[in-house]
């Protein structure tokens, strides 16, 4: 058989093949499965092309025709399409351009790093846009005060959302543009606070929560960008009585006044475990997202290190900083950091921070950081990295979960933290619960979460999938939280979704377009308002809560 024949052949084999072969590896990761089909399906067509120049073109010219042609075509799509990033699932995402040209349209820069910057790096809060309206006279509403919600559980306490969108939709207050950053936003005292990159730098800004207009922004002068993730910063703010905490995406931990953004401390944290920014972004690539957290007079942040080299001592996984002052006060763990933020639990009987580091998961003890226990969660944080947080359960039960395949897995405490603390491994199912960026709630004896992108419900006693439903399609990697067991969650394209939180399959959903672009950003509940935002723009949407 001659050889363009045989080209030819595998080429179509290989189409052929992309659909089945992508199908039967989308129950394991929809990411892999998407890789995999654009791997067979690129393959196929460039031995089809191969065979088509050696088949049909016998002369050059027609040869150079073909070729082209094709490149002409490519440079045509080229001017007319916007390049806006990767989707959770590593898809490149692209929009016409005469969309996004648009009155109305944000538009916003992304610019690559500089790379190490060796100043203390942050200046006082500056207001280069006037507020429409003075804060002090907003409407104080409902806080939400740290990521993840004020008790960092997902949870919303208060009377459930009215449905019935399609009738009476939810009030859009505001909507307003805002730099590139995967952060949420805070709330307290008729303050909005979130992050995001400001002219190259990474910023915290408060926005009238009445209104969406400027009251401060703090900037530093580093910046983080990657071609997979994008620029910006990563972690949400967290306000505590008249200070905000923040954690920048190349680890410049802030503490702010509340109201003015004046400046209280700042600390370095790669100067801290002395690294540069290059030597830091080689092991932790997609930017620091670990949000402070306070634990008594204490902010507790990961820490981390650069790629480990012989010789070099050992890693430390957290840092505590004196809430006043910002100087340190312990540094404890000998893991590589994830993109999960320390939460404050009681398991058995022991108050604990718990961190999802690199490759393992580990309690520490809240005054000195002393380890307590430890179990291995495969991880890497410059390729599959683990993002979700551990999820509580009760006293004695945690649950990890995980995109990647990773799935999730039950782990089971002692009553009594005595001696050397033996944590059982209940169950572990990589199949289900496999979350990305999101982390599961809980209501009762059921999980809730977007596994793999699609809204799943699992019975967390035994880890049996309850039901796994995609009427709304692919939510994608958003967020998700428990507002009086229902399920608000924003979509990674941008819609806003509400469904009952219920072991049997929702019998209806209500559904918002709200955003362009791709959403993985944290969503803010407070009182009847929520915050929604991705890269590109921010939204204030008034729900209607029901009336008990």
């Amino acid at each position: 058989m001659k050889k363009w024949l045989n080209e030819g052949c595998v080429g179509l084999l290989f189409l052929a093949a992309a659909w089945p072969v992508a199908w039967s590896v989308e129950s394991s990761d929809h990411q892999i499965a998407n890789l995999l089909w654009f791997a067979l399906v690129a393959t196929g067509c460039l031995l089809c092309l191969i065979w088509l120049l050696r088949k049909c073109a016998t002369a050059w010219w027609q040869r150079f025709a073909i070729v082209a042609v094709l490149a002409g075509c490519a440079f045509v799509l080229s001017r007319q399409l916007e390049f806006r990033g990767f989707s959770g699932e590593m898809l490149p995402q692209f929009r016409w351009k005469v969309a996004s040209s648009k009155p109305g349209a944000n538009n916003v820069a992304v610019a690559p790093s500089s790379g190490a910057t060796k100043a203390l790096p942050v200046t006082d809060a500056t207001s280069d846009r006037p507020s429409t309206s003075d804060p002090s006279q907003s409407a104080i509403t409902d806080s939400f005060t740290q990521f993840m919600g004020s008790n960092r559980d997902g949870k919303v306490d208060g009377n459930a959302i009215q449905k019935g969108w399609d009738r009476n939709p939810p009030q859009i207050v505001w909507r307003i543009p805002v730099g590139a950053a995967w952060s949420g936003f805070v709330v307290a005292e008729g303050l909005a606070i979130t992050q995001e990159q400001f002219e190259k730098k990474d910023a915290v800004t408060a926005l009238d929560l009445n209104t969406g207009g400027l009251v401060w922004r703090t900037l530093t002068d580093r910046q983080h960008y990657h071609p997979l993730g994008g620029a910006g910063p990563r972690a949400t703010p967290t306000i505590h009585a008249n200070s905000v905490i923040a954690q920048s995406s190349t680890g410049i931990v802030t503490s702010m006044d509340l109201r003015t953004g004046r400046l209280n401390w700042s600390v370095d944290l790669l100067t801290k475990a002395n690294i540069d920014q290059i030597a830091a972004e080689a092991a932790v690539s997609w930017g620091r997202s670990g949000s402070p957290l306070i634990v008594g007079d204490v902010v507790v942040v990961p820490l981390g290190s650069g790629l480990k080299q012989p010789g070099q001592s050992t890693v430390s996984s957290l840092i505590a900083l004196d809430l006043s002052t910002g100087e340190e006060r312990w540094r404890a763990g000998e893991s590589q950091i994830s993109y999960a933020s320390p939460s404050l639990m009681t398991l058995g009987d022991r108050e604990q921070i718990v961190i999802v580091n690199e490759a393992d998961v580990t309690g520490h003890d809240i005054k000195s950081g002393e380890i307590l226990w430890k179990v291995e969660w495969p991880g890497q944080s410059n390729g599959p990295a683990s993002v979700s947080q551990a999820t509580q359960l009760d006293n004695q039960h945690l649950l990890l979960s995980k995109g990647y395949g990773g799935g999730s897995k039950l782990l089971k405490f002692p009553e009594k933290f005595v001696g050397p603390v033996n944590v059982e491994e209940v169950w572990h199912h990589p199949s289900i619960m496999k979350t990305k960026f999101m982390t599961p709630v809980v209501s009762g004896e059921y999980v809730y979460g977007l596994s793999d992108g699609i809204l799943e419900c699992m019975r967390w006693a035994d880890g049996e999938k309850i039901w796994k439903d995609n009427r709304q399609g692919r939510l994608g990697h958003g967020q998700m939280l428990l507002v009086s067991n229902q399920l608000l969650c924003s979509s990674e394209d941008g819609r806003l979704v509400l469904t009952d939180a219920t072991p049997e399959k929702p019998a209806s959903y209500e559904s918002l377009s709200l955003l362009e672009g791709i959403t993985w950003n944290p969503i803010a509940l407070a009182g009847d308002l929520v915050l929604v935002r991705n890269g590109e723009s921010a939204v204030c949407v008034r729900l209607f809560r029901t009336v008990e």
